[in-house]
């Protein structure tokens, strides 16, 4: 009887240690340094006197992030040690001591921001951008345990507006986050022009900068009314806070370029200054659906490209299917947009690759880093015909991703959409998502998938084809692996010439001409021609009925 109580004690002290813990303190302070900007992080070393802390390594197709750091530093009574990688370092000290690490971030890159270096850290004079993964030196926590947060900004000048994942126009910052929260959001400060908007009462705030062919009030208007369509798909008006920032990309002469990221509670926005509020609407209709495809369905698998195909294919699917039911699109632009997808499906030459290559090539790889997004917009859209079909229009694929929402803590895998996809549909179509999802097979889109009001046809389409390696023109600023039967070839375009300059093309689009500078022991010259290549595919379209 005694052991009894005295286990009893024990665990009801153990109980109400455990319920008193309070989360780790992390204080960060940021501020200029010349042309750099320093920052010291705070915390409490481990209690067996080692910590290791790390630095940005990899992050978004990024390599070596420590490159930024220098001149890291630990406070008195704590000693710093490198390990056998870079970006890991072993500091010593007295258990539980108060830890203060000191570093500089300093751009590692030469020019304008461009596509190729946008996720790395801009120390400009009148702007910074950074995304936490590419900044933050933090202790090796725990990533997904709640911390109290604090961010001071100092010795910045009174003009300059500062604008992050949690909160604006605040100098002195307090929040309890984890810190995968903190490492995945984005932290500007500078020249920015802030607008704030409602989303059914809750704060919607834009961060933006340069000239742009439309106003800040067209594009945050454009915002508010995806984030409400989307948020009352799901059911979901939590978000209390969010922040979209968009800055300026240089990608040369005419070229026309935009793209993102969704972080926490935000969206890092990237463009050229020829961008339109149209472009840019289905970009942050997709990226903002990512708030619950596929966090809030449930947890991704590791590798996460195994999925890709339905954490951004069906995400693709569900932009414009809530932009078109939100009316922020016409039916007419709904069709030119399955049509776009479609014909860039059909004339990509990694169509029919295995799930696996995307696995091992999506970051390194252009075309194979599209496949999945159109792969799983093409599937999601025949399997939420099929299941319409199926239920006689009482079901669609809207009720299994909402079954999903409701039970989000299950892990996502093949097996387990299946299950729910099979579910709904009153067939089990393990076959199907091996056929094309896993083997690669070509998705045909059904003829009925977009309803009675669309009719299909069959065209005849010129494939795209540029004629080289565009990565090795982009990276290295060399023509190589040109096909000699290319129309490259045939305006003058010959391996070993070196980039000289900007270059002008529209991805898929055989109707515009590629513009690329290019010298060589002849001197400098001007490539132009159509990216078109000799054989022609045909290719489903879709059209409003008459």
């Amino acid at each position: 009887m005694l052991g009894r109580t005295f286990l009893f004690t024990f665990l009801l002290i153990v109980t109400a240690a455990a319920a008193s813990a309070k989360p780790a303190e992390l204080k960060i302070a940021v501020e200029p340094a010349g042309s750099a900007y320093r920052v010291s992080v705070t915390f409490a070393g481990d209690a067996d006197g080692s910590t290791n802390i790390l630095l940005p390594n990899e992050w978004g197709g990024q390599q070596e992030l420590f490159r930024a750091i220098r001149n890291l530093s630990v406070s008195k009574g704590t000693t710093l040690a490198d390990s056998d990688k870079p970006f890991v370092k072993t500091l010593t000290h007295q258990p539980g001591q108060k830890i203060t690490v000191t570093y500089e971030i300093s751009q590692d890159f030469q020019g304008p921001l461009t596509n190729a270096v946008r996720y790395r850290p801009v120390t400009d004079a009148i702007y910074i951008h950074w995304i936490g993964n590419a900044v933050w030196v933090l202790p090796e926590w725990d990533e997904q345990t709640d911390n109290d947060i604090s961010i001071e900004w100092k010795g910045f000048a009174k003009s300059w507006t500062v604008a992050n994942s949690f909160g604006t126009s605040r100098r002195k910052q307090k929040f309890q986050a984890k810190l995968s929260e903190l490492l995945s959001a984005i932290f500007v400060a500078g020249d920015f022009r802030i607008t704030t908007t409602k989303a059914k009462a809750n704060d919607v705030n834009i961060a933006i900068r340069g000239k742009w062919q439309f106003t800040d009030a067209e594009l945050a208007e454009m915002i508010r009314k995806v984030i409400d369509t989307e948020r009352d798909f799901f059911g979901d008006h939590t978000q209390k806070y969010y922040l979209v920032t968009l800055v300026q990309t240089d990608e040369g002469p005419k070229a026309l370029s935009f793209g993102g990221t969704g972080l926490t509670d935000s969206f890092a926005l990237f463009a050229t200054p020829n961008a339109t509020v149209s472009r840019l609407r289905g970009l942050l209709a997709h990226e903002y659906a990512h708030n619950w495809i596929p966090g809030r369905l449930g947890r991704m698998p590791e590798p996460e490209q195994d999925l890709y195909w339905f954490s951004e294919g069906f995400t693709d699917f569900y932009t414009y299917k809530l932009l078109r039911s939100g009316s922020l699109i016409t039916a007419a632009e709904y069709a030119e947009a399955y049509n776009e997808r479609i014909r860039e499906y059909y004339l990509l030459p990694v169509r029919n690759e295995p799930n696996d290559r995307i696995v091992k090539d999506f970051w390194t790889d252009r075309n194979v880093q599209r496949l999945p997004y159109l792969r799983g917009f093409l599937f999601a859209t025949n399997l939420d015909a099929d299941i319409r079909n199926a239920s006689e229009g009482t079901a669609s694929l809207d009720n299994a991703i909402r079954e999903l929402f409701a039970t989000s803590k299950t892990p996502l895998s093949f097996e387990s959409l299946t299950a729910i996809f099979s579910k709904y549909l009153g067939v089990d179509i393990t076959s199907a998502i091996r056929l094309h999802l896993r083997d690669g097979a070509t998705i045909v889109p059904q003829p009925y998938a977009l309803g009675p009001d669309f009719t299909q046809r069959i065209t005849e389409m010129p494939v795209f084809e540029l004629g080289f390696d565009f990565d090795k023109f982009a990276k290295d600023r060399v023509v190589a692996d040109l096909d000699p039967n290319s129309s490259a070839y045939a305006a003058g375009l010959r391996n070993g010439q070196k980039r000289n300059g900007g270059v002008s093309l529209a991805f898929g689009d055989t109707t515009k001409e590629v513009e690329l500078k290019v010298k060589d022991d002849e001197g400098e010259k001007t490539i132009k021609f159509l990216p078109i290549a000799r054989t022609r595919l045909e290719i489903p379209q879709y059209q409003l009925k008459q």
